[in-house]
């Protein structure tokens, strides 16, 4: 019987021609996907230190070698506190509070979590990334072929969707096979507009999908407590 892992070598094959952005994480055993806008660093093809592995070539040499590296050497570094992958933390933090990272510096979310992006386009800023004239017609083709029509990706009984208007209730139900379920609130401060969230299920009960805006910058500790509470319930009944 197929799992994670045959599902997504044959994830990597057939993106071997066009090189595309995979994602970084625990390919094998992750049971969460977290899905972003898209990457902020530019990708340069065989640089020595380039500071992921998430490009098909990439996972192909790791794969080849029978390695299980979820991202490289991660641990030196220290995100900001308004960074993705901080962010990405500190949720990780709430689902699985026996392996939360206590480092001053890096990240471990790597280490149970695969994290992908919605658009292949990568830049530093969002606005400037949709600018771009193909921007459209990529995200199109993403949702379709990477997202909707590959068992890795579907196969994750956990989904966070991190990129806001990157994707539509009718995208995330036509895709996932799931349906809204109810809509979160967290207060913000006065006069500012509340941070939120979405949940969706499958009939089963068995996939839970959630929406919500960009994990970056000055959000609330709280909107990602709420978030991993929602997560971690629904694993403790479901996984």
């Amino acid at each position: 019987m197929e799992g994670m892992k045959e599902y997504f070598e044959k994830l990597v094959q057939a993106n071997i021609a066009n090189n595309t952005y995979l994602g970084i994480g625990d390919y094998e055993h992750a049971e969460i996907l977290f899905v972003g806008k898209e990457g902020a660093h530019v990708y340069q093809e065989n640089k020595k230190d380039n500071d992921e592995i998430s490009f098909t070539r990439e996972w192909t040499a790791v794969l080849d070698s029978n390695g299980r590296k979820t991202s490289k050497d991660s641990n030196g570094y220290r995100y900001p506190s308004g960074h993705t992958w901080s962010k990405y933390q500190k949720l990780h933090d709430v689902i699985y509070p026996d392996f939360r990272h206590t480092a001053r510096t890096g990240v471990n979310f790597t280490e149970r979590i695969f994290a992908t992006e919605m658009s292949t386009i990568r830049c530093k800023n969002t606005s400037i990334a949709q600018k771009d004239p193909d921007f459209d017609k990529l995200l199109k083709e993403r949702k379709e072929n990477f997202f909707k029509n590959t068992e890795f990706i579907q196969a994750f009984p956990v989904v966070v969707l991190a990129c806001s208007n990157y994707i539509s209730e009718n995208e995330i139900r036509d895709i996932f096979g799931v349906v809204f379920d109810r809509k979160y609130e967290i207060p913000s401060k006065a006069g500012k507009r509340n941070f939120s969230f979405c949940i969706y299920y499958n009939r089963e009960h068995s996939k839970l999908v959630i929406h919500t805006r960009q994990l970056s910058g000055a959000i609330p500790d709280k909107l990602l407590e709420e978030i991993g509470n929602c997560i971690r319930e629904f694993m403790r009944k479901a996984i």
